[in-house]
């Protein structure tokens, strides 16, 4: 008997319905007879399958949709990235789970390819799939290809399709329903999300985002109150995101939810339009923050979305939607330290290493000065890494000339002063380390309290210095007690660097 079969079988039959590739159960049905048999009487191990983008998991379907019995329901993941129309097996793929809808239970479909109209076969058929509970369709991001989607679910409580286009909503806006999200899918009506409150009482969370500005009618004309007349009107609704002008999204909420308070909502979401407009910063502002707490965090994710949170943890986050448009950390900062006192309450603050000097630039005039501690989260990107692993800043995009080793860079307004300092807190956006010495470049921007220990933490990335030498703990404490300040070390990343470098 090989070794591997000495693994005990209770364990074995446990692991197995793990492996989600076709690939990898066609693999491990391989490697020795015992598994091939143990596989092939398993129907739990083939009713959930992960396909690639190859042909041959697609022509391996029809042999695991036969092996998955006739009980057990199926949760499929399909990804097509590309797909040769002159044959369209992928048409064929899809084709062959029509016979099998009724058993469905979760269907994952991510098309990053244009669909052949044949693909429709078991989408737009009018099936009806009795035991589906999550539908996720993704499509391609242009209008022109669109997919056509009609069937009925009434059991589903899941749905989020991007670039699918519905022709029959009241199939899928069932009572079951709890997490709705629609993306760029032909939503331009109001009544639609009204019928979504009507028709969807469990609804706790709901996404909207049109292609186009939403909705596209007379923009001064008032939304009917009977649209919202059912009342309560999501009475399980937590998170809600609507990609609509911030006028309608006013009017939304002031008819949808003028008896129910705002922080109900543990998530809100609006969007507009111009990041760089004032005013519809401003129209945008009120609308999310009306009745929140102090606010506490401040995360500039990138140029299009800020997300805030308040002293009771309600989320709101503000996005532009337009890609020739972006936010403006000094408009922004500048508008929500006026009228919400931002500067004074925030406790956190989250950004990119890239947008230091619009930092620096509105901390001279607001700057933030909690007295109970404040943390600096700050993303570095391995490019920043790298340039100082080099020795130097020799070849920077057009844009990036802050980094520059010039003794601009050094200029006492790229200073950065934080009142209240307690922590910095570094990670890595796209590595799994982080350079000391862009660590130390940054630390001796920030100036730092003359009273006050700051901690420095790297999260659960590695610190290193040069390409590949390990860096020591003692090297750590050591530059960080040569730069001006109180630097110390985090408990968190004191015990993962004793035990990466045996200490």
């Amino acid at each position: 008997m090989p070794a591997i079969d000495l693994l005990p079988l209770d364990l074995l039959t446990d692991i197995m319905p793990r492996v989600s590739s076709i690939n990898d159960k066609f693999a491990l049905a391989q490697v020795s007879q015992l598994w091939r048999n143990l596989a092939l009487d398993s129907p739990r191990f083939w009713s959930s399958f992960t396909g690639g983008d190859s042909k041959a998991d697609f022509h391996r379907m029809p042999f695991i949709l036969e092996r998955s019995g006739t009980t057990t329901v199926l949760h499929i993941h399909l990804c097509f990235r590309y797909n040769d129309h002159s044959t369209n097996w992928r048409a064929t793929a899809l084709k062959a789970l029509v016979p099998y809808v009724a058993r469905i239970e979760t269907l994952d479909v991510d098309c990053q390819d244009t669909l052949h109209p044949r693909d429709e076969a078991l989408l737009d058929s009018n099936l009806q799939f009795p035991a589906l509970k999550t539908l996720r369709l993704t499509g391609v991001a242009s209008p022109t290809f669109l997919c056509g989607l009609s069937l009925s679910a009434p059991q589903l409580r899941t749905i989020d399709i991007g670039c699918f286009y519905p022709t029959r909503w009241d199939k899928l806006l069932v009572p079951s329903l709890e997490n709705i999200s629609v993306r760029v899918a032909g939503w331009t009506d109001v009544e639609t999300l009204a019928d979504v409150f009507r028709r969807c009482p469990r609804a706790w969370r709901v996404v909207l985002h049109s292609s186009r500005p939403w909705p596209n009618a007379n923009p001064n004309r008032d939304f009917p109150a009977s649209s919202f007349a059912r009342r309560p009107l999501a009475p399980t609704l937590r998170e809600l995101e609507l990609r609509l002008p911030a006028e309608d999204l006013e009017r939304v909420l002031e008819i949808g939810f003028s008896d129910v308070s705002d922080v109900v909502l543990e998530s809100l979401t609006g969007s507009i339009y111009n990041g760089q407009s004032l005013d519809e910063v401003e129209l945008l502002s009120r609308v999310l923050l009306r009745s929140v707490g102090p606010l506490l965090a401040f995360e500039y994710i990138d140029s299009h979305h800020i997300e805030l949170r308040d002293d009771s943890g309600h989320t709101r986050r503000l996005e532009c939607w337009n890609v020739n448009s972006e936010f403006e950390i000094e408009l922004v900062w500048k508008h929500l330290s006026i009228h919400y006192g931002l500067h004074k309450t925030v406790r956190e603050i989250r950004t990119k290493i890239g947008h230091w000097r619009h930092y620096v630039e509105v901390f001279e005039r607001f700057r933030p000065r909690s007295t109970d501690g404040i943390t600096l989260g700050i993303e570095i990107d391995s490019r920043f890494s790298e340039l100082w692993l080099r020795g130097g800043a020799s070849s920077l995009d057009e844009g990036e000339s802050w980094l520059d080793e010039e003794e601009s860079w050094l200029n006492k307004r790229d200073i950065m002063w934080i009142r209240g300092l307690a922590k910095v807190e570094f990670f890595a956006s796209d590595a799994n380390f982080l350079a000391l010495e862009s660590i130390s470049k940054v630390l001796a921007r920030i100036k730092p309290s003359r009273t006050r220990q700051v901690q420095v933490c790297i999260g659960n990335t590695y610190l290193r210095t040069g390409y590949s030498s390990a860096l020591s703990l003692p090297a750590f404490r050591t530059a960080l007690e040569e730069l001006p300040g109180n630097w110390v070390i985090c408990d968190h990343c004191m015990l993962p660097l004793r035990a990466d470098n045996n200490f």
